[in-house]
């Protein structure tokens, strides 16, 4: 089920108006979030390929894979808090 604006399996959805809905820009921070979420799971795998049995080897796995989801989270609350801010926008410009 979707509502208006949403796209869904590739068809971009109508608003009531008949005109297509936009989607909001993705944000700079949300990319730089992300790319650094990459780079800390790429250091994951490092430390998992590296692994022995040194106690500090496993801490800093822990610790990349700790700040890989630490930094997916951050880029998916930033994209989110960008779109609700992005629609807010749209929403006060369609009723003025």
């Amino acid at each position: 089920m979707t509502t208006e604006g949403e796209e869904f399996l590739g068809v971009k959805q109508q608003d009531s108006s008949g005109g297509e809905v936009d989607n909001p820009p993705p944000s700079g921070w949300s990319i730089i979030f992300y790319i650094f979420g990459v780079i800390g799971g790429m250091a994951s795998v490092i430390n998992l390929i590296a692994l022995s049995n040194e106690e500090a080897t496993l801490a800093q796995f822990a610790i990349s894979v700790a700040v890989t989801l630490q930094m997916f989270f951050a880029g998916f609350i930033v994209d989110v808090l960008t779109d609700i801010r992005w629609y807010l926008k749209t929403l006060v410009k369609r009723d003025k």
